[in-house]
């Protein structure tokens, strides 16, 4: 059902971006002025919402690729009891176009409360769009791909790097 309303938004909102882009070239004086307005302006005009995102997406991808690696001294790690301390989420800064939050995982030695292994994640909101829509509960991005991101096989460390894991 949701398909179908996004479907609806979707047609919706063309059929908005035709008539304004019909509005603004009926003002041209030439019919290949006409043409241009329309083969530029629509797609413009069509994608300008989620324009935020679009741009987003680099920095993203890039904040993901550089933060969230994995930190570990394997020799530290084998068969340790460790407990997991989760910083509060904080927004990472003013300098990206849709908010990204930024949580700090680190892995510590119950016994000596040494860090064994530590990782960043980063939870990304969507454009102003998804934000402001929040449709089906869901104010992610809708372009980027991914509303956050992690060091690949978290869930299986503990298996991988033999420790056991308390919590």
């Amino acid at each position: 059902m949701s398909g179908l309303i996004a479907l609806a938004i979707l047609i919706g909102w063309g059929w908005l971006v035709k008539v304004i882009v019909g509005l603004l070239a009926a003002e041209a004086p030439k019919k290949s002025v006409r043409v241009c307005i329309y083969i530029i302006g629509f797609p413009l005009i069509f994608i300008a919402p989620l324009a935020d995102e679009i741009v987003a997406a680099p920095q993203v991808h890039k904040i993901c690729r550089e933060g969230s690696k994995l930190s570990i001294r394997p020799e530290r790690a084998v068969g340790k009891t460790v407990k997991v301390e989760i910083s509060q989420p904080k927004l990472v800064s003013s300098n990206t176009i849709v908010p990204i939050r930024h949580s700090h995982y680190s892995y510590k030695d119950v016994n000596s409360n040494e860090e064994v292994l530590s990782y960043n994640t980063y939870e990304v909101s969507g454009g102003w769009l998804s934000r402001a829509i929040n449709f089906n509960g869901y104010n992610g991005p809708w372009i980027i791909g991914t509303s956050d991101c992690f060091p690949s096989r978290e869930g299986e460390l503990p298996k991988i790097y033999g420790f056991t894991l308390i919590n």
